[in-house]
């Protein structure tokens, strides 16, 4: 197994970093100072299967984050700063598996923006690691058309 492991110095990704590195299985970049996954950063690991994020300063995942990781079978983003993930981001992994997704310890905020993500884990409930368990952080007094 191929792993890579780095801890504490990273703050940001971009793609031409995992350059190379198409046979490797597991990234571990938990535990460093990532703020953001904006635009895709894995293309060029296809056969990626676990990804570990927790323990980062992660504020905002954009929606093709995961883009060509279509064999991931793990992906832990616990123990971030994310507010709010559209399920989009969610799509190129491969469904039907069970706990794939872990966002516990996230700071939820409840507002009309995270509806989406709830609806999806509502469709999804295996996929994310104690899904029916997320719990808000803060609750925006707004009501929301659906």
């Amino acid at each position: 197994m191929v792993k890579q492991a780095i801890w504490n110095s990273v703050i940001s990704l971009e793609s031409e970093h995992f350059v190379g590195l198409r046979q490797i299985k597991e990234i571990d970049l938990a535990g460093n100072r990532i703020k953001s996954l904006d635009g895709p950063k894995f293309t060029f690991t296809p056969n990626l299967k676990t990804l570990r994020l927790q323990n980062n300063q992660m504020a905002f995942v954009s929606e093709d984050a995961f883009e060509g990781l279509s064999a991931l079978e793990y992906l832990d983003l616990s123990s971030n700063w994310l507010g709010n993930i559209h399920p989009d981001t969610f799509t190129p992994l491969p469904a039907g598996l069970k706990e794939q997704i872990v966002l516990n310890e996230n700071p939820l905020l409840c507002n009309c923006e995270i509806r989406h993500l709830v609806s999806w884990i509502s469709r999804w409930p295996k996929r994310v690691l104690n899904g029916k368990n997320l719990r808000c952080s803060h609750v925006a007094g707004k009501f929301c058309l659906v």
